[in-house]
């Protein structure tokens, strides 16, 4: 009995597994196999320079979550655009910053996208928003009912921009430029967040604070925290593009080619010197030629 057991043991009865005889092939890649291994990376770079042609951004500096949210902006080309070409690059012209003002306080009645796609109508509507001639708009004909402005901002609002003109007026005067007195408060350097996620983005900061209380308390209404940030935030006076966009170093090299309004300053002052030193000059030049002569 127990010969016949071990026999089926020694015959690859129960006790052995099925599997243990069977012979098991090599792998080898099949040719197909191959191709598909070496056709996938070409295949990635093909999508991503298509995907490059069509969202023209540099890919190598850009996250996956940034670059989806570029695709998402897609849906309205001007704010994209002026995220590319406007948003936190450092202004320094009058005009454009009274345009910003105005655009920033419109963002109580609607969003970016809406208000960048009526640009041309505020330019037109606002004298390309020169301050001084905006002080002077009719108001009968300015908030008539067939007035263009009427479509584009509420009644108050309108009225706002109007009384905020001649107030700004009286800043240029004292200030002598807008530039000048906004870009006061930051000591002439644009504050950099660099920012990993945008619910890090803050909706008003200290600065803002105490831009806006000044603004106020020199008679311009609608200018809360909030409003005034958005504005330094458009004006490039907070570089608040995230640190994995593309235009964050983009916006700060620009300040620093430009050398910044305290560059501008200082390059015054030494023409400001070097005059100071031609007439000391001049004025030594005479003196000995006039020595000279009495001496003779």
């Amino acid at each position: 009995m127990s010969q016949t057991c071990d026999a089926e043991i020694d015959d690859g009865g129960p006790g052995l597994s099925p599997l243990s005889d069977v012979p098991r092939k090599e792998w080898r890649p099949r040719p197909q196999d191959i191709y598909l291994f070496f056709f996938v990376p070409f295949l990635l770079v093909a999508i991503l320079m298509c995907l490059s042609l069509l969202f023209p951004l540099n890919l190598c500096q850009l996250s996956f979550a940034s670059f989806l949210q570029r695709i998402r902006q897609r849906k309205h080309p001007c704010y994209t655009a002026f995220h590319d070409q406007e948003w936190g690059v450092p202004v320094h012209d009058d005009r454009k910053l009274f345009e910003m003002l105005v655009l920033s306080g419109a963002l109580a009645e609607m969003a970016w996208p809406v208000i960048l796609s009526k640009r041309d109508a505020f330019r037109e509507v606002f004298m390309d928003f020169d301050p001084l001639l905006v002080s002077k708009l009719n108001e009968k004909k300015f908030l008539g009912p067939c007035s263009p402005a009427r479509s584009l901002l509420s009644e108050h609002r309108l009225r706002t921009i109007v009384e905020n003109a001649h107030e700004l007026l009286k800043i240029i005067e004292e200030f002598g430029s807008l530039d000048e007195y906004c870009w006061g408060f930051l000591n002439y350097k644009p504050m950099v967040g660099r920012y990993r996620s945008p619910r890090e983005v803050p909706l008003r900061t200290p600065k803002a604070e105490a831009l806006s209380q000044d603004l106020m308390r020199r008679g311009l209404r609608g200018v809360g925290p909030t409003v005034v940030y958005a504005f330094m935030q458009a004006v490039g006076m907070a570089n608040d593009h995230l640190a994995t966009c593309y235009r964050l170093d983009e916006c700060a090299a620009a300040e620093a080619s430009d050398g910044g309004h305290g560059g501008t300053l200082v390059k015054e002052q030494e023409m400001g010197k070097m005059c100071g030193m031609m007439i000391e000059c001049v004025s030594l030049e005479s003196s000995m030629a006039a020595a000279m002569i009495s001496i003779s």
